[in-house]
């Protein structure tokens, strides 16, 4: 399941589920976003084998993923 936030990054960039796990499956590297206190997660690609760059965070034990 996917926050609205998520949904809506997702739609804006025609992302679908699929390509977000296959994204976070296929991902080179990951960088704390101390700011944000977010994980940056790159080097992935989407089911196409397009790039696709996914934002997590961890709140109370539950994860929260947004699509760059």
């Amino acid at each position: 399941m996917f926050r609205a936030h998520a949904s809506e990054r997702m739609h804006s960039r025609g992302a679908t589920p699929g390509d977000v796990r296959a994204a976070l499956i296929t991902a080179r590297s990951s960088r704390w976003q101390a700011d944000r206190e977010t994980w940056r997660i790159t080097g992935g690609v989407d089911l196409d084998g397009d790039e696709l760059v996914v934002i997590v965070a961890l709140e109370a034990d539950v994860v929260v993923v947004t699509v760059f």
